[in-house]
């Protein structure tokens, strides 16, 4: 409900602003206002369809988190089958993996603490490595081998879940479309595109 009350209003209040400034235009300039109006009304679409692509893409993105949990729980469960001392070793390094992802997933992808979470996520990927490289020297079996490809197949996620996101913010892309739409109706000095920029 509060979305719907801010679109309203970023909407209402670009309206204003393009009808302000229509008023100060000449004849001939006001003339314009149609295909500028028709111009800005195809780039708020286009901006909509924007809007559709982040918003499928951040679903994507708890997808991927989900299959991480999936897979640290997987592996967390197979490491107890792995000879000692390793399986303790194993699920004592998991126990430290956990929290750094989940506070890897809260930070931004750019700040320097977010680098600090990698480079030490990344250690404890090289530690789990040696522990199953050496439960597999010692003990080859189908339940290591097993092992192993759950624990490739979290860090690979890892480093899929941790990539930088190109998408841009969906709720900020609406607003901004909606207030295109806005000001598009304003300077063209009529409300007949708001309806429609509310419906779609």
């Amino acid at each position: 409900m509060a979305l719907v009350i801010l679109l309203v209003g970023l909407c209402e209040l670009a309206w204003r602003i393009g009808l302000a400034g229509s008023r100060k235009k000449s004849e001939a300039d006001k003339d314009s206002g149609t295909v500028r109006s028709a111009v800005l009304a195809l780039l708020g679409l286009l901006l909509g369809f924007s809007f559709a692509i982040a918003a499928a893409r951040n679903e994507a993105r708890r997808e991927l988190l989900v299959e991480e949990a999936n897979s640290i729980g997987t592996t967390a469960r197979r490491a107890e089958l792995l000879p000692q001392p390793h399986a303790s070793n194993v699920v004592r390094f998991l126990r430290e993996y956990v929290p750094l992802r989940i506070e890897a997933h809260r930070e931004a992808q750019f700040s320097k603490q977010f680098a600090t979470l990698r480079k030490r996520t990344a250690d404890l990927h090289d530690r789990l490595l040696a522990e199953a490289v050496a439960a597999a020297a010692e003990r080859p079996s189908p339940i290591t081998a097993s092992f192993i490809s759950s624990l490739s197949e979290t860090i690979d996620l890892e480093g899929s879940a941790s990539q930088p996101s190109a998408t841009m913010c969906p709720w900020l892309s609406g607003c901004f479309c909606y207030a295109l739409r806005g000001a598009a109706c304003g300077w063209s000095a009529t409300r007949r595109e708001l309806p429609t920029s509310l419906d779609s």
